[in-house]
């Protein structure tokens, strides 16, 4: 008897040959959506645990266009250059105070030095004027020492930085320096 052997099957089965395995198209779909579940996942743990991290600090290093020296440090004096010529507003001269008691403050003389204080560590933003609504991208440290150049009233006070910045300044951040 002879034994038939087909060109496609295995020797002397008669079955044909498998071919290997193929993925159909449903499980490559099925992958892709796994995988896509996995980073949105993962996306969500991060987001989750940046949005629990506390804020940072805020920096210390001095806002730009603020100047003054830390309280202790004593800035170099640098000569005020001259006021430029033209007409300069009149301003009325202040009613000298009088001590009413221990609790009174001193008042800020002009030419005088004073300091940068009561303001939390945020310091005070310079004016062009003396009133609140002309506030100038400038402004001093807590604890800088100014020269007070002159008053309007009580409540505010002319003051000019070791770095030669001139601006107004509400009196209630002021102290006659030591």
């Amino acid at each position: 008897m002879a034994v038939a052997v087909h060109a496609r099957g295995a020797p002397g089965t008669g079955r044909p040959r498998l071919a290997p395995p193929q993925p159909a198209d449903w499980e490559a779909g099925l992958a892709a959506l796994m995988f896509g579940f996995l980073l949105a996942g993962i996306a969500t743990l991060i987001l989750a645990a940046q949005a629990s991290r506390p804020a940072p600090a805020p920096s210390e290093r001095p806002i730009e266009g603020w100047v003054g020296e830390p309280a202790g440090v004593e800035a170099p004096v640098v000569a005020a250059e001259p006021a430029p010529p033209g007409p300069t507003p009149a301003l009325e001269p202040a009613p000298t105070p009088v001590a009413s008691g221990p609790e009174s403050e001193p008042r800020l003389a002009i030419d005088g030095r004073a300091q940068v204080v009561n303001t939390a560590g945020r310091g005070v933003v310079l004016h062009t004027e003396p009133r609140r609504g002309a506030r100038m991208p400038a402004g001093l440290l807590e604890g800088a020492r100014v020269t007070v150049v002159e008053h309007a009233g009580e409540d505010w006070a002319r003051v000019r930085s070791a770095q030669g910045q001139i601006g107004w300044v509400p009196t209630e951040y002021l102290a006659p320096a030591d």
